[in-house]
C-alpha cells in the first residue's frame, strides 16, 4: 500500500530548525540561490561557494551576538566602529607592544567585551535607550580608532597573525569558516538549551513580567551586550588578519549588514523573537547579494540599495504583524 506523503510533514523539520519567520527567509534564500545559479555559471563553482562562506564568516559571528541582543530587546549600532577599534588594538598589541600573536588576539577580543560592558552599563545603569547609547558609542569609537592610529593604517603584522583570516584547515577549508561554524553551533545550543537563552527571550518578550518572575533583567542585558562585544572583537581581529593590516575605517556600514541579516532572518526588532537558524539564512542572503552582483558585474552601489530595501521590507512586515497582534 502506498502511503500518502503529507507536504506539511516534509517541511516540518525546516520549520523546526529555522522557525516560522526563518522558514519564510528560507524560501527567499532558495529563490536567490536558484536565480544566481541560472544567471551566473560561476556561482555554483566550489571556489566561489567557499569564497562566499569566507566572505560571510565575520558577518555571521557578529550577527550571532546581535541576534541574542535584539531578542532581549536591545540593539547595538556601534558594532562597525567596535570592529575597527578591536582590530586596531590587536594589531598594535602585536606590532608595537610585541605581544605574542595568541595573546594579542585575546587582547583584541577582550577589548570588544569591554566595549560591550560599557554599552550595557550605559543602558542599565544610566537608563539610556540602547539606540542612543550605542549611537554615541559608534561615533566615539570611530574617532578613537583614528586617534589611536593617527589616521594611518597599521602594517607589519607577522605571518602568524595572518593565519586567523587567511589560513586553511587541512588545506581546504578557510579558518574563518571553521570558526564561524563552531561559534554558530555553540550559540545555537546556548539559545535553545540553556537558561541564558531562555531568559533573553523572556526579557525581550515582557521585561516587567520577567522581572516579577525573578529574572535579573538588567544583569542579563549587560551579559547580552558583553557577549555581542566579545563576538564583535573576534570579527574585528579576524578582519584585520584577513586584510594583513588594521585600518581605522574598517567596518564602515558593518552595523547595517549585521542588523539587516538578523532582522530578515526573523528576529523581531521589538524583542522576544529570535532564531539563529534564520540569522544564518539572513547572513547568506546578504552574502549572495554581494557575491551575485559582483559576478553579474553590477555596480557596488546597487548592493546598498538592495540591502536597504530588504531591511525596510523586513522591518515593515514585522511592524504590520505587531500592529495586528496588538
Amino acid at each position: 500500500m502506498v502511503r500518502k506523503i503529507n507536504s506539511e510533514n516534509i517541511w516540518q523539520p525546516f520549520k523546526y530548525i529555522f522557525g516560522m519567520q526563518g522558514f519564510a527567509t528560507l524560501v527567499v534564500f532558495m529563490v536567490i540561490f536558484i536565480f544566481l545559479s541560472i544567471m551566473s555559471p560561476s556561482f555554483l563553482t566550489a571556489n566561489n561557494l567557499i569564497g562566499l562562506l569566507r566572505q560571510v564568516a565575520m558577518l555571521l559571528i557578529a550577527s550571532v551576538g546581535m541576534t541574542f541582543l535584539i531578542t532581549a530587546g536591545g540593539i547595538d549600532l556601534s558594532v562597525g566602529s567596535a570592529n575597527a577599534v578591536t582590530g586596531v588594538i590587536c594589531a598594535l598589541s602585536v606590532v608595537k607592544v610585541g605581544l605574542p600573536v595568541p595573546l594579542g588576539i585575546i587582547v583584541g577580543i577582550m577589548a570588544g567585551g569591554l566595549i560591550g560592558l560599557i554599552n550595557g552599563l550605559l543602558v542599565t545603569k544610566i537608563n539610556l535607550p540602547p539606540l542612543l547609547a550605542t549611537l554615541g558609542m559608534m561615533v566615539t569609537l570611530r574617532g578613537a580608532a583614528f586617534l589611536i592610529t593617527g589616521g594611518h593604517t597599521i602594517y607589519g603584522v607577522p605571518d602568524g597573525y595572518l593565519w586567523l583570516g587567511r589560513g586553511y584547515v587541512l588545506g581546504v577549508m578557510p579558518v574563518p569558516v571553521v570558526f564561524m561554524a563552531i561559534i554558530f553551533l555553540i550559540y545555537l545550543f546556548i539559545q535553545r538549551k540553556t537558561k541564558f537563552g531562555l531568559f533573553l527571550y523572556a526579557i525581550g518578550g515582557d521585561r516587567i513580567a520577567s522581572r516579577r518572575s525573578g529574572i535579573n533583567d538588567k544583569l542579563y542585558m549587560v551579559f547580552a551586550f558583553v557577549n555581542t562585544g566579545l563576538l564583535i572583537g573576534m570579527s574585528g581581529v579576524m578582519a584585520s588578519s584577513r586584510f594583513g593590516a588594521a585600518l581605522p575605517n574598517q567596518g564602515l556600514s558593518f552595523e547595517m549588514d549585521v542588523i539587516t541579516a538578523v532582522v530578515i532572518g526573523g528576529t523581531s526588532i521589538f524583542g522576544g523573537v529570535g532564531n539563529l537558524g534564520g540569522t544564518l539564512l539572513g547572513v547568506l542572503i546578504i552574502g549572495m547579494i554581494t557575491n551575485g552582483m559582483l559576478l553579474l558585474e553590477l555596480h557596488s552601489y546597487w548592493q546598498q540599495v538592495a540591502k536597504g530595501l530588504i531591511l525596510i521590507l523586513a522591518v515593515g512586515a514585522e511592524t504590520i504583524k505587531q500592529i495586528k497582534e496588538d
